[in-house]
């Protein structure tokens, strides 16, 4: 039941802290938002569609304070461009 709960609502666009805090709220068990985004990520390794209804996709993390991915020179540099 807990299953089709939190799948349901993920497909209606709620998040996984929404979820949790509704759960707690309103049922007779609750189950914390990183145990649904444990979930998520599972589903997603056996081929599962469940991340593709969270509000916002995981992108690369930004590393410098202008929001610039960090790039990183090679080791050993051509003189010779």
């Amino acid at each position: 039941r807990c299953r089709r709960l939190v799948e349901g609502k993920l497909r209606h666009e709620w998040s996984p802290e929404q979820m949790a805090g509704w759960l707690g709220r309103n049922e007779t068990f609750s189950i914390s938002h990183e145990r649904i985004y444990q979930h998520i990520r599972r589903d997603r390794d056996h081929g599962g569609r469940l991340h593709t209804h969270l509000r916002q996709q995981q992108h690369p993390k930004l590393n410098n304070r202008d929001g610039q991915k960090t790039t990183y020179l090679p080791l050993f540099l051509s003189t010779n461009l």
